[in-house]
Parts: structure tokens; sequence; C-alpha cells
């Protein structure tokens, strides 16, 4: 995004698509990746990352991509989007 302005994408010595990072984004785009950090002691099974698991399986009815000692990763569907910006507004 900040190298360019404009992405080409290749695949097997073809050009697959070109455009703008927020071109193809809304053309092949699948929705939002939300890493979530707990604190700096983070204990996945502790109070504050439950609860953060049990906000987003309500609202999105997703459950974490992935668990690190850092953060925790949420692919919310781009139909989501409305209710996404809600949850940061």
């Amino acid at each position: 995004d900040i190298l360019g302005d404009r992405i080409a994408i290749m695949a097997k010595g073809r050009l697959r698509c070109l455009g703008t990072s927020v071109r193809l984004k809304n053309r092949f785009g699948a929705g939002y990746r939300v890493s979530v950090s707990c604190g700096d002691h983070m204990k996945l099974d502790g109070p504050e990352c439950m609860a953060v698991k049990q906000l987003f399986q309500d609202m999105f009815g997703i459950t974490p991509e992935e668990e690190t000692q850092a953060y925790i990763h949420f692919n919310v569907p781009a139909s989501e989007d409305e209710k996404l910006s809600r949850l940061f507004a």
C-alpha cells in the first residue's frame, strides 16, 4: 500500500489483476483480520481474553482463527463491516 499506488498480481507467469489496493480489496477481499491484545501478561484462558472471545462470538458468530502469546486473531467477514464499525465507534 505504501510503496506504490497500483498493485499487480501475477500467477504462473501471467498478469492476473492490476489496480489500486482499495479496488483490489473491494473486489477480491473476504473481510477483515482483527487482532486483539488482552494485556501485557495475557493468559488465553484468563477472564479478559475469555470476554473478548465471547464478544466476537456473540456479535459475529465467530471464534478465533489463531491465538498467540501476544494476540487473538479473528477473521471477520466483509458482510459484517457495519457491526464492526459500531464496535469501534
